[in-house]
């Protein structure tokens, strides 16, 4: 999924404030849902992602604790998220090995369960 917000030359920047990647991380989730994905039946959903004033609360936390962290790390990791199908059938309770990141178009969830969803994806080297 290709999209392009206001702030897209500011995603990638460690410089900035905590409320301005703020900003930044809510205009790409406006732009993400404003264009849509397709689902598995061929249908578009403007509902990609998840999120409420309190994720956006909770994205401003995580930015003031980790001020090199950028917007473009998070979108990488929530891409990664959103590219997974949303289920996947086992047989037991709690063999998924991907369950969080499925869980990760929610991005409070993303946000709370980052590290496991990171080492799920395999992708640490490309958020360090």
């Amino acid at each position: 999924m290709n999209y392009r917000s206001p702030d897209n030359n500011k995603e990638a920047r460690s410089d900035i404030s905590a409320a301005e990647k703020l900003q930044v991380l809510r205009n790409a989730l406006i732009a993400i849902n404003n264009i849509g994905a397709f689902d598995d039946k061929n249908q578009i959903h403007h509902q990609v992602v998840e999120y409420n004033k309190r994720t956006l609360d909770a994205a401003l936390v995580f930015f003031q604790a980790n001020p090199d962290f950028t917007v473009a790390h998070l979108i990488a990791v929530m891409q990664k998220c959103l590219e997974l199908p949303k289920e996947r059938d086992y047989r037991e309770e709690g063999n998924d090995p991907l369950w969080h990141a499925r869980k990760g178009r929610d991005i409070s969830f993303l946000l709370q369960h980052f590290d496991i969803i990171v080492q799920s994806l395999n992708c640490v080297d490309e958020i360090a």
